[in-house]
């Protein structure tokens, strides 16, 4: 009877290239991450030489591309923000966690098969590190736009010094809520990684394991359980959408509600 090994389950923790030295603080994640921003440049080098060209598959490919996110980020982004610079940062952040979540979906592939490339290779946006990282720049921007839309004055009175009110108990009122503010940026920037996070680490897991039943399915030489994992792939392909989507759109409300002024 033939045996089969156990599914190659992907472990939280990144791993590290060696345990001190130059190395130790490269990861299989870093690792990952490079090889995808040179795939990056290569793209947006050939959409740079081809921009001038009226006709193709690749002008007509991101002319509908920048079409439809202009008609979808658009209005979420509001009319205090210029629409030149924060369409395409909001734009390039949809397409770098899809397109990092679509080389997830092919490193899954190729680990499921090959499990020894664990230790060079990971999917990105299934490290916590990553999702954090990203998480906290996001944030971060948009309380530098927040500053430069209200002042320093106003952008701290926000928080701290939240003063509103008439009486003296909706000014009470008003500071706690202020307070709440504070802690609502912490909520913000552990709701964009973790939710980003698990998703990505479940559907990586689980194309994993069906990848592997998969691989038991055989009617005589022929492996047709490699078909059934094929649903499986589209469904994830579109989660990953929805995620990278709902990152993208939660990343611009937050920055056209720091651009806005505070009424009082």
């Amino acid at each position: 009877m033939e045996a089969h090994n156990a599914p190659h389950i992907l472990s939280i923790p990144p791993h590290a290239f060696a345990e001190s030295g130059l190395l130790a603080s490269v990861t299989n994640t870093v690792f990952s991450t490079w090889i995808f921003v040179i795939i990056v440049a290569v793209c947006a080098s050939i959409l740079f030489f081809a921009r001038n060209r009226k006709s193709g598959f690749v002008h007509t490919t991101g002319f509908l591309i920048v079409k439809h996110m202009k008609s979808f980020f658009e209005p979420l982004l509001g009319h205090n923000l210029p629409l030149s610079k924060s369409l395409w940062f909001v734009g390039g952040v949809f397409i770098y966690i899809f397109g990092a979540n679509l080389y997830s979906l092919f490193l899954d592939w190729m680990l499921a098969f090959l499990p020894g490339l664990h230790d060079y290779l990971r999917p990105i946006n299934a490290d916590i590190n990553t999702t954090l990282g990203m998480a906290v720049v996001m944030i971060f921007l948009s309380h530098l736009i927040m500053i430069r839309f209200r002042g320093f004055f106003g952008y701290v009175g926000h928080f701290v010094f939240h003063f509103h009110g008439k009486s003296f108990i909706e000014k009470c009122i008003s500071v706690i809520v202020g307070w709440l503010h504070g802690v609502g940026e912490i909520v913000r920037v552990l709701a964009l990684s973790l939710r980003l996070f698990g998703n990505i680490f479940a559907g990586v897991v689980l194309i994993g394991v069906m990848i592997w039943l998969s691989g038991l399915i055989k009617i005589g030489f022929l492996p047709i359980g490699q078909f059934a994992v094929l649903p499986f792939y589209f469904l994830e392909m579109f989660v990953w959408f929805i995620q990278a989507m709902v990152f993208s759109l939660l990343v611009s409300m937050y920055f056209a509600e720091a651009s806005e002024h505070e009424a009082h």
